[in-house]
């Protein structure tokens, strides 16, 4: 099937925008204004059980522009009838949200079903209104891949991606008797199937279909705080407040006060990602005016502590930023999100945190578990836990943008972030088809989503991309998103990249943009050479081909049981055991981290740029292709811990004490 619209050509455009209102960004979203999507509401959780109808051939490509012949082929393969009414017969009883692919046993060999078709959802609920015709937000957290939406049998909008979160307003228009109707059809394309995806290729993780995170519905007062910002700006905060107008024109003489309050996580606060939940006492305060273009207005304004607390891995210090939007003497709406004070930058060659030299130890972790990348906030913060309980101080969140909750509890547990979009080993051809379409979008929800979060140090470009040497497709991919951030939404976070230590090597160009470059390091085991030697030998080359920018190993790692890549490295070994216990093979997993770790240990007693290296990873995973991937230092049962769990703890230890030894005399 043809992936362009049979009659126009053309295919889905970006949904994503900025606009500038009073000399401020306005992430814009369909139309409506990207909120803040931590701002304490009334919610309506919209979890529990649906229906579903699962559509094997699917009317048309997904991809393609939304035109009404478009759509109307989309209502036809399930009937116009199933639009509205309850229940609708031969439609099946679906738990939302969790993944479309049916499940196996957790660490089970076997491989979740493989889903990559279309999926009709189904579910009514009562209008968050009492008149059920006031202003309401409808959130969808992550759906994979394009998400369609119908409320009350009307189309509502369109939505790429399957890591990013959207939303759009309910038409406050519709008729205010009976529950609302909701139909999502999920579209989920083979990976390969289309280049201009992300990702564009068979990735090594599992491509979970559905309505993968939370869903709800939110009520919103007529003129409201849409964005509560705080950017860290030397002592104090650069904050702005994003107003909206249901009605078309923000007030004139609109005021939003700001204020500033202490927060102080807790063991009982840890779980409850709302910043009221650690929101303390105020300690500064200011008011701006609302500067508006019709139904947007912006205000901001700078908040400075009395005795400023910075946040950092060892001490997660942490603020609550308050807004009240005031029109007259009446206060119009209330907002409020979790903020902290910390600098990230580079100088002298060094990675800084607050102007401090900087080494971070880091794990990685997929969202991956009995339902998929379904996980309450209560089961991330206990993988949180677990993966500070293994001496990292980094969080690398896969290869994709995690559920929200992750960076709020990160802010508060204790772990600095590095975030990516799902570019994974994307070739030139892939680039050229996405011209920064979908990746641009997905750029900016990512760092737009988390932009309150002190924890996120690094935005990440993608992972392993290659085909071409000098490498110019990637180059011009990441400079194109740095750019976009630095000229638009400077956040002062370090943009970076995760490459391919042997695609094309030390001098790969495409880390010139990069503030940070990064590498996954697999010697002796990908990239030819030896756990030590190798790995030594590369950063040396790294070094020199670019002083004065911190280098990052992003990966290094083995699996702890056989499977086909196992068997696949273990071909090219000299040992050539092919009989191996699975002990025996835990044993390994050991000696590459050993080794590999002796080549950080050494050069960083040197002196050596490296500012932080990442275990890969924190738990075992399900991947696309057949069998569990078993990198992980823990069990996907998130308890039982494997030989190199106790190892890390060490090698961090060691890998801390020489960047302290290799740090110039003072």
């Amino acid at each position: 099937m043809s992936l362009l619209h049979p009659r126009t050509g053309r295919r889905l455009l970006p949904t994503f925008d900025l606009a500038d209102v009073g000399g401020v960004a306005v992430p814009l979203q369909s139309g409506a204004v990207f909120p803040s999507f931590e701002i304490p509401r009334t919610r309506l959780d919209l979890g529990g059980e649906w229906l579903a109808r699962r559509i094997r051939r699917p009317a048309v490509p997904p991809l393609v522009e939304r035109t009404a012949d478009v759509l109307a082929a989309m209502v036809r393969e399930v009937g116009a009838d199933a639009l509205a009414g309850w229940p609708i017969p031969g439609w099946e009883p679906r738990t939302i949200p969790g993944p479309e692919n049916r499940m196996c046993e957790p660490e089970h060999d076997l491989n979740p079903e493989r889903f990559e078709s279309v999926a009709w959802y189904a579910t009514r609920f009562e209008h968050p209104d009492a008149s059920g015709r006031g202003p309401a937000r409808l959130v969808f957290l992550s759906v994979n891949y394009v998400a369609d939406l119908w409320v009350d049998g009307r189309h509502l909008g369109t939505h790429e991606g399957g890591y990013g979160p959207f939303s759009f307003l309910l038409d406050p228009a519709r008729p205010p008797a009976g529950p609302v109707e909701l139909r999502v059809r999920v579209a989920n394309p083979p990976w390969g199937s289309d280049p201009s995806m992300a990702p564009a290729v068979v990735a090594d993780w599992c491509n979970y279909a559905g309505i993968v995170h939370d869903v709800y519905v939110e009520s919103l007062p007529p003129l409201r705080v849409d964005r509560l910002d705080a950017v860290p700006d030397g002592e104090g905060f650069a904050v702005s407040a994003v107003v909206t107008a249901g009605s078309g024109q923000v007030p004139a003489g609109a005021v939003v006060r700001f204020s500033l309050h202490d927060a102080r996580p807790d063991s009982g606060s840890i779980e409850d990602p709302s910043p009221e939940a650690v929101e303390g006492g105020q300690v500064a305060a200011a008011e701006a005016l609302v500067a508006a273009a019709g139904g947007i207005g912006t205000s901001r304004a700078r908040l400075v502590p009395p005795a400023p607390r910075r946040w950092s891995p060892a001490r997660p210090e942490l603020y609550v930023v308050r807004a009240e939007l005031v029109v007259g003497e009446a206060v119009a709406d209330a907002a409020a999100v979790q903020a902290g004070l910390r600098t990230v930058g580079v100088a002298e060659g060094r990675l800084r945190l607050d102007g401090r030299p900087a080494f971070l130890c880091g794990v990685a972790r997929h969202e991956d578990g009995p339902r998929g990348r379904t996980s309450t906030v209560a089961e991330i913060a206990r993988d949180l836990r677990v993966v500070k309980g293994l001496g990292a101080d980094l969080l690398r969140a896969g290869h994709y943008p995690n559920h929200p909750a992750t960076a709020i509890l990160a802010d508060r547990i204790g772990l600095a972030v590095a975030s990516e979009i799902p570019v994974w080993q994307h070739r030139p051809r892939h680039f050229q088809a996405d011209a920064g379409r979908v990746t641009l979008q997905m750029w900016r929800e990512m760092t737009w989503r988390d932009r309150n979060r002190p924890s996120v140090l690094f935005w990440s470009a993608g992972n392993e991309c290659c085909g071409e040497d000098p490498p110019a497709a990637r180059a011009a991919h990441v400079r194109r998103l740095r750019d976009d951030l630095r000229a638009r939404y400077d956040d002062g976070r370090l943009v970076m990249q995760s490459a391919a230590a042997d695609a094309p090597g030390p001098g790969d160009a495409s880390q010139e943009p990069c503030d940070v470059a990064g590498w996954t390091l697999y010697f002796g085991i990908f990239h030819g050479g030896t756990f030590r030697e190798g790995t030594r030998d590369f950063l040396e080359r790294a070094a020199e081909r670019f002083p004065g920018k911190p280098l990052v190993a992003t990966e290094f790692g083995f699996w702890s049981s056989p499977t086909t890549e196992d068997r696949y490295w273990w071909l090219r070994s000299p040992k050539r055991d092919h009989r191996a216990r699975h002990g025996e093979w835990e044993g390994r997993q050991v000696e590459v981290m050993r080794e590999t770790a002796a080549a950080f240990e050494a050069f960083l007693a040197r002196g050596g740029p490296l500012c932080a290296v990442v275990w890969w990873t924190a738990f075992d995973w399900h991947r696309h292709v057949p069998g569990l991937q078993t990198m992980g230092l823990v069990r996907m049962d998130r308890t039982t811990e494997k030989p190199a769990a106790a190892e890390i703890r060490a090698v961090f230890g060691r890998l801390r004490a020489a960047f302290e030894k290799g740090l110039p005399a003072r």
